[in-house]
């Protein structure tokens, strides 16, 4: 079956659907850390996690100078040591391992585990209780007492501690791992999720870096897929002396491939089949946590040298289009929430939504505009839009814009075209693929429906 000249990246997809998983709950592409004062203590710790192909940095938490000088982005699990060997009372221990906690887990870190790596089992309670405090907390605070997978031997020579592992120890840490694991619900789909997508992004690689062979002709190969990757979506655009232009406009054509390999990965990944311990209860979200959400979901963010691409949005310095605004906005609900103030913060936008292919071809005379506003909410993120289902009308959610809570509207009556250069526009927000879709789609109707003419009765 033909599918076109890029049909081979739709069937990277799916050979990377069928490649094997790891079922070991430790993350495998978030960051992993041992603290250990004592390396004959880590070891074997440090070869269940190679065993299973889980990359970790070992610190043995004394030498101040071999801690990173910043946080470590994206740690997700740290098995901590509570005595590391500075001697002191139990206060000053956990002094100390909080101290070295903290050059380890930055604030915008994300969810993570702490295992007590430990052999003093008592002190773990008053780790908890600082990690209570410990901004950001983990998760959770599991208990992984080393003293059950080592035994202690005295040196003939200089009397210091020797450790043997106990029998079957690597396998005891991995069943106690996995014990401690699989019943974290939230932050073990969080886990997963960050390894699929790494072992999707990873696989993407191996089979394009597979169609170009190895020898010394390797770089020219594969740097002539990148350009026909990029050719893919820029088209008759792409400046061919431009490198950044190139890798940019490949990686574009090479999200879809991930998206699908990722995908199938989700379908088919056993770890997610397996997830116990979700709260399904579903408490409710503040306002201000549904407006962020929403966010994500329908806006994503650009910088200056992103080159105009449909769904950017603009902001504009006043109403440049002529929408009528009390064809959008709940009257009733405004007197209702005391939202009139709110009303003088409608910040109207406007966003391009030419074809893609338009782009790729450079066929266009004119850019495809289609004019809205950001609707600010009452105060307590209650909406003033009109709620009524009008054709010539879209909106989205609540979304936090600048700090506002506010709802996005086009009126699809007031599509226009023009030049983008004579237009002093200030770009500030793209609207994401799948939403841009479910708009064109409510353009699209609106635009072609045929309306029924007939007489009353």
């Amino acid at each position: 079956m033909k599918d076109g000249p890029f049909g081979w990246l739709r069937r990277i997809a799916t050979r990377l659907s069928r490649k094997g998983r790891n079922a070991m709950n430790v993350p495998h592409s978030g960051r992993v850390v041992v603290v250990d004062d004592m390396l004959t203590e880590a070891a074997p710790l440090l070869a269940v996690l190679s065993k299973h192909g889980v990359p970790a940095f070992y610190f043995t938490g004394t030498d101040q100078d071999q801690l990173p000088s910043k946080p470590l982005a994206g740690t997700r699990v740290v098995f901590l040591d509570i005595d590391l060997g500075f001697g002191g009372d139990d206060k000053s221990k956990i002094s100390t391992v909080m101290a070295v906690l903290g050059r380890l887990i930055g604030p915008s870190n994300g969810p993570y585990l702490v295992l007590a790596w430990t052999k003093h089992p008592e002190d773990v309670e008053a780790l908890q209780l600082a990690l209570d405090k410990f901004r950001p907390a983990p998760v959770k605070l599991l208990d992984m007492e080393k003293t059950a997978y080592l035994t202690t031997r005295v040196s003939e020579d200089a009397g210091a501690p020797l450790y043997d592992f106990v029998p079957d120890a690597l396998a005891k840490i991995e069943n106690k791992l996995r014990a401690e694991t699989e019943e974290l619900g939230a932050a073990q789909v969080y886990f997963t999720w960050e390894d699929i997508a790494h072992a999707a992004a990873g696989g993407v690689t191996a089979d394009l870096h597979s169609l170009a062979p190895a020898g010394p002709d390797w770089n020219r190969n594969a740097s002539g897929i990148l350009v026909r990757l990029a050719k893919a979506t820029a088209g008759e655009q792409l400046p061919m002396n431009d490198p950044a232009a190139v890798t940019q406009n490949a990686l574009r054509t090479l999200n879809s491939v991930y998206v699908d390999a990722l995908e199938s990965r989700i379908a088919s990944d056993n770890r997610l089949k397996a997830v116990r311990g979700l709260d399904m209860t579903v408490p409710a979200l503040s306002h201000e946590a549904v407006g962020r959400l929403n966010t994500r979901l329908i806006l994503a963010e650009v910088v200056d040298t992103d080159p105009i691409q449909p769904g950017d949005l603009f902001r504009l310095q006043g109403n440049d289009f002529g929408i009528v605004l009390n064809d959008h906005i709940d009257a009733q609900r405004v007197r209702k929430f005391s939202a009139q103030p709110a009303l003088d913060k409608v910040q109207f936008v406007v966003a391009e939504v030419s074809p893609p292919c338009d782009y790729a071809q450079a066929k266009w005379v004119r850019h495809r505009f289609l004019p809205g506003f950001l609707c600010p909410c009452a105060e307590g993120g209650h909406s003033i839009v009109d709620n009524t289902d009008r054709h010539y009308r879209w909106k989205s959610g609540v979304i936090e814009v600048d700090g506002m809570a506010a709802q996005l509207v086009f009126d699809l009556r007031n599509m226009t075209s023009r030049e983008l250069r004579d237009i002093p526009w200030q770009r500030f927000l793209r609207v994401r693929r799948t939403p841009l879709a479910d708009i064109l789609a409510r353009l699209a109707s609106h635009v072609g429906r045929p309306g029924v003419i007939s007489l009353d009765g």
